[in-house]
């Protein structure tokens, strides 16, 4: 019989995918339940309130894209421009798009202050911008915050744009 720790494990992976896959029109609790495979009384039961399973869910996707972003770039440190090329190869390339979409819905519920997308919002920025400060040689890591919110606007001009090509803009 799975631990609580594997259920609550299979639960994230699976919204994990479904939130990548489809974005965020089915985040109610019912429609969550829906996507994970199971009720939303369970839900409740392994996670404690929504905020927290998105949290949850949210931070095993950044850690994913940690782990494959650590994988490409290694244990290098990078300066500031190098570092921004590679985020933008990385956000505009196929298998990232679905990342960076999702993203963007988060970040457009946020602005209209919609809990828990403001403080989910709130906390996967903090999560990338020590991220990003670790990549950073240590006379840029300053620039981290500059740096993320320059990727941002990137990565959302050619989002909307339907921008493929990695030369175009600034990168």
């Amino acid at each position: 019989m799975p631990s609580t720790e594997e259920k609550r494990a299979a639960i994230i992976n699976r919204l994990a995918h479904a939130l990548r896959d489809q974005g965020l029109g089915q985040t109610g609790l019912r429609g969550l339940a829906t996507l994970a495979g199971t009720s939303d009384r369970m839900l409740i039961y392994y996670f404690g309130n929504k905020e927290t399973l998105l949290r949850d869910v949210l931070d095993a996707m950044t850690a994913q894209i940690s782990t494959i972003l650590d994988e490409h770039l290694g244990n290098a440190q990078w300066d500031e421009d190098t570092l921004l090329k590679q985020l933008i190869q990385f956000g505009i390339s196929t298998p990232f798009k679905p990342y960076v979409q999702l993203w963007f819905e988060i970040v457009g519920l946020a602005i209209r202050a919609q809990e828990p997308f403001a403080s989910v919002n709130r906390h996967l920025n903090q999560n990338w911008l020590d991220w990003i400060g670790q990549k950073l040689v240590p006379e840029a890591r300053h620039r981290a915050e500059p740096l993320y919110i320059t990727l941002q606007g990137e990565l959302l001009y050619r989002m909307t744009q339907g921008s493929d090509d990695a030369s175009s803009g600034k990168s």
